[in-house]
C-alpha cells in the first residue's frame, strides 16, 4: 500500500514538473518574442530619430540656401540698377570728351535731311559722305587699345574688302578679343567664305568666349553650307542650350556714336545714325542656321523619323526664344519669332500624325501668342515709320537713349503715336 502511495506521489511530482517545464518553455518563448519585438521597435525608433536629424539638417541647409538666393537676388537687382546708372554715365562721359576737341557741328538735323533727299534715304550713303579716312584714323588713335573701336571703324567703311582687311589686322593685334573675332567671322560669312580659315576663327572664338552661344551658331551655319549636316545640327543644339547670347552691339553702337561725333555730327544725329546703321549681319547667320535645320526636320518627318524631327525643331525653337529675349532691337524679336513659328508648325505636324490632341492644343496656344505679338509689333513699326518723319533731333536722341536703357519694344510702346496705333489695333481685333 505504501509503495502505491509513493508511486502515486512520484507520478504527481513528475506530472507537476512536466507542467512547469512546459509552462516555463512557453513563457521563455513569449519572452524571447517580446525581446525581439522590443529590439525591433528600438531600432525603428533609432532610424526615425536619424531620419528626423537628417530632415532637420536638410531643412537648415534649404533655409540657408534660400537666404543665400535672396541675398544673390538682392545683389542682382542692385547691380541692374547700377548698370543703368553706368550706361547713363557712359553716355554723359562721351559727350564732353568730344566737345572738348572744339570741333564745330557740321551735320545737324537740317543737314542730314538734305543728305537724305540727295541719297534717296540711303543711310549707308550718308555715312559714306560723313565719315572720312582721316576722321577714322584720328578717333582710332585715341582708342587704339580698345578692340571695339577697330570693329566700329570697319563697320563705317563703305569698301567691304578694305573693312575685311581692317578686321584681319585687328584680329592680329587683338587675338583674344571676342568682338573682333565675331566681326571677322561675320564678314567672312557675308562674303561667302566658309572655308578652313573661317572655321579656324570660329574655333578660336569658342575658346575665347566658351559660354557665349553665338560662336556655335556661326559654326552651325558654316557646317550646313559645307554639307556637314550632323555637325551643324550638333552645333545648333549646343548653342540653343546656352543661356548667354552676347553680340556686343551696344558697345559697337557707342563706339560708332563717338566716331560720328568726331566727324562733326550733332549729339542727337550721331546717336540716331549710329543706331540706325548698326550692323546686324549675325541675324542673317542665325536665320540661315535655323532654315538649314528646318529643312532637315522636314526631311525627317517625311521619312517618319519623328523623334529626330522633334529634337531638331526643339533646338530651333529654343534658338528663336533665346534670340527674342536677348536683344534690345525689334529685329531680334522678329527673327526669333519666325524661327519659333517655323519650329512649332512642324511639331504640330508630328503630333497630328501621333494623334496627340493635348500637345496640338498646347502648340496652337503658343502659335496664337506669337501671332498676337507679331500683329502688335507690325502696328508699332508701321506707326513709328510715320512718326519718324516728324521727329526732332531731341526726339531721336531720346528714342536711342530709351532703346539703350529699356529696349526698342518698350521705347516704341511708350511713344504717343505708337500707343495710339496700338489702341486702334486692339479695337479692330
Amino acid at each position: 500500500m505504501k509503495e502505491r502511495l509513493w508511486l502515486a506521489a512520484i507520478l504527481v511530482v513528475a506530472v507537476a514538473c512536466c507542467a512547469l517545464v512546459i509552462l516555463n518553455a512557453g513563457t521563455m518563448k513569449r519572452l524571447s518574442l517580446a525581446t525581439t519585438e522590443l529590439e525591433r521597435r528600438n531600432k525603428t525608433m533609432a532610424d526615425v530619430r536619424e531620419q528626423l536629424r537628417e530632415a532637420e539638417s536638410e531643412r537648415d541647409s534649404a533655409n540657408q540656401k534660400t537666404r543665400e538666393l535672396q541675398q544673390e537676388l538682392a545683389s542682382l537687382l542692385k547691380q541692374r540698377k547700377e548698370d543703368g546708372l553706368v550706361i547713363e554715365a557712359l553716355w554723359r562721359g562721351l559727350k564732353p570728351d568730344v566737345r572738348a576737341t572744339g570741333k564745330s557741328v557740321r551735320y545737324d538735323g537740317e543737314a542730314i535731311r538734305k543728305l537724305l533727299m540727295s541719297s534717296e534715304g540711303n543711310l549707308e550713303a550718308i555715312i559714306g559722305q560723313i565719315v572720312t579716312a582721316e576722321g577714322i584714323a584720328a578717333t582710332l588713335e585715341e582708342h587704339k587699345e580698345d578692340p571695339i573701336y577697330w570693329v566700329a571703324a570697319a563697320s563705317l567703311m563703305q569698301d567691304k574688302d578694305a573693312a575685311l582687311k581692317y578686321l584681319e589686322e585687328a584680329a592680329r593685334l587683338h587675338p583674344e578679343s571676342a568682338v573682333v573675332l565675331s566681326s571677322l567671322v561675320e564678314a567672312l560669312i557675308a562674303k561667302g567664305q566658309f572655308d578652313e580659315t573661317t572655321m579656324a576663327h570660329i574655333a578660336q572664338l569658342k575658346q575665347v568666349d566658351p559660354a557665349n552661344s553665338l560662336p556655335d551658331y556661326y559654326d552651325a551655319r558654316c557646317r550646313f553650307q559645307t554639307g556637314d549636316i550632323q555637325g551643324a545640327l550638333q552645333s545648333l543644339a549646343e548653342a540653343s542650350l546656352k543661356d548667354r547670347f552676347d553680340d556686343n552691339r551696344m558697345d559697337l553702337l557707342m563706339a560708332g556714336y563717338n566716331y560720328l561725333l568726331n566727324e562733326g555730327c550733332s549729339d542727337p544725329i550721331a546717336k540716331g545714325l549710329a543706331a540706325f546703321t548698326l550692323p546686324l549681319n549675325h541675324m542673317a547667320i542665325l536665320r540661315g542656321a535655323g532654315q538649314g535645320a528646318m529643312e532637315q526636320a522636314r526631311a525627317s518627318i517625311a521619312a517618319g523619323r519623328y523623334e529626330d524631327a522633334l529634337r531638331i525643331t526643339g533646338s530651333v525653337f529654343r534658338t528663336g526664344s533665346n534670340l527674342s529675349s536677348s536683344g534690345r532691337f525689334l529685329i531680334y524679336d522678329l527673327v526669333g519669332m519666325a524661327l519659333q513659328e517655323s519650329a512649332l508648325n512642324e511639331q504640330r505636324r508630328i503630333y497630328e500624325a501621333w494623334g496627340n490632341a493635348f500637345q496640338i492644343e498646347q502648340i496652337d496656344s503658343q502659335l496664337r501668342t506669337l501671332k498676337d505679338r507679331l500683329s502688335l509689333m507690325k502696328a508699332m513699326t508701321s506707326s513709328f515709320g510715320a512718326a519718324l518723319q516728324d521727329m526732332t533731333e531731341e526726339d531721336i536722341a531720346n528714342y536711342v537713349d530709351g532703346t539703350i536703357r529699356n529696349g526698342e519694344f518698350s521705347t516704341l510702346r511708350d511713344m504717343p503715336e505708337v500707343a495710339e496705333a496700338l489702341r486702334r489695333a486692339r479695337e479692330e481685333e
